[in-house]
């Protein structure tokens, strides 16, 4: 059974309707889905009944849906997918646990930038529609090699001493200034 991990900026937003009427789908196809709400503490009080009804309608399905969550990386570990907007961290984080991800419903601006460099360096599929989407996820768990060839450019894309390079550097101009 595919494993699909869904990252959403609020329930009830609108680039985020997808999330929601993406639950039956993923149902029908047998696969196993987790929902985050990444930003819940942070959406007004409306959402919740957004949120009710994500909860209602997945209800003995395959989807599990979750509040906001601290350990992020943990829920990484496991889906073979991830479909959520072209975030700075949250690709950084998918690339950290070399998980293939689908963008989707980024905002124009600094996410689509980051759609495009995903997608030029092969680590990302983009869809830009809910029909593209359904398609999308559907060809990526249609051909287990596309996954492969991802998770291939990731490990190459990826840099996991970037942290200690970048703390050296600083501490080398520090050195410098007089």
């Amino acid at each position: 059974m595919a494993k699909v991990l869904i990252l959403t900026a609020s329930y009830g937003s609108g680039h985020n309707a997808a999330a929601r009427s993406l639950t039956a789908a993923f149902e029908r196809a047998g696969a196993a889905v987790t929902l985050v709400d990444h930003f819940r503490e942070l959406v007004h009080p409306e959402d919740e009944r957004v949120a009710a009804e994500v909860r209602r309608r997945t209800r003995n399905t395959s989807i599990r849906t979750l509040g906001y969550v601290k350990d992020i990386r943990s829920l990484m570990a496991a889906p073979d997918l991830l479909v959520t907007k072209a975030g700075g961290m949250t690709l950084a984080e998918a690339l950290a646990a070399e998980l293939p991800l689908v963008a989707f419903a980024s905002l124009p601006g600094q996410e689509r930038r980051n759609e495009r460099f995903a997608s030029r360096h092969g680590v990302a599929l983009i869809a830009r529609s809910r029909r593209e989407l359904a398609r999308t996820v559907a060809r990526a768990f249609g051909d287990p090699t596309l996954l492969e060839r991802l998770r291939e450019h990731m490990r190459a894309l990826r840099r996991p001493d970037a942290s200690r390079r970048i703390v050296d550097m600083v501490l080398e101009q520090c050195v410098r200034i007089p």
